[in-house]
């Protein structure tokens, strides 16, 4: 009796096991067919922004409120703008309006900003310009044109 006993133990122990490790491998299985999917979503995302190039032609303050920047997508796929901001000296920062904007591949276009410059060009600091594609932006720091 004794040994029947330790035997059904032995089996109920080795079922039980049993058990577990098939529920631990089909978790395990889980997290790598997602972890797997986002990396893959990743990579192909990185891959198809390696062609995308953004830079600021040339930017104008029109007067005291109003700044325009001339962007180019120098890349060779259509990208989204995103993001506009223009500082000014004393660090304020100016969003553009109409964002985002679409840029197809060689296409120019002008964003438009309400600003707040004391004097053209000393008040300008920079201007950054960032994309769907993630390090797909450019700055430009140089002095605007002042009309």
């Amino acid at each position: 009796m004794r040994g029947e006993a330790s035997l059904f133990v032995m089996v109920m122990l080795l079922a039980f096991a049993i058990g577990i490790a098939t529920i631990i491998s089909v978790w395990f299985g889980g997290v790598i067919d997602r972890t797997t999917d986002s990396t893959t979503n990743k990579t192909s995302a990185t891959i198809s922004c390696a062609s995308g190039a953004v830079s600021i032609d040339q930017v104008y303050v029109l007067n005291s409120t109003t700044a325009r920047a001339v962007v180019r997508n120098k890349g060779f796929l259509s990208l989204n703008v995103v993001s506009a901001q223009m500082f000014n000296t004393t660090g304020n920062n100016f969003s553009a309006s109409g964002i985002p904007v679409t840029l197809q591949k060689g296409e120019i276009r002008s964003i438009d900003f309400v600003t707040n410059f004391a004097s053209c060009p000393a008040s300008f600091s920079k201007l950054l310009v960032s994309t769907n594609c993630g390090g797909v932006e450019a700055a430009y720091e140089g002095s605007p044109r002042c009309l």
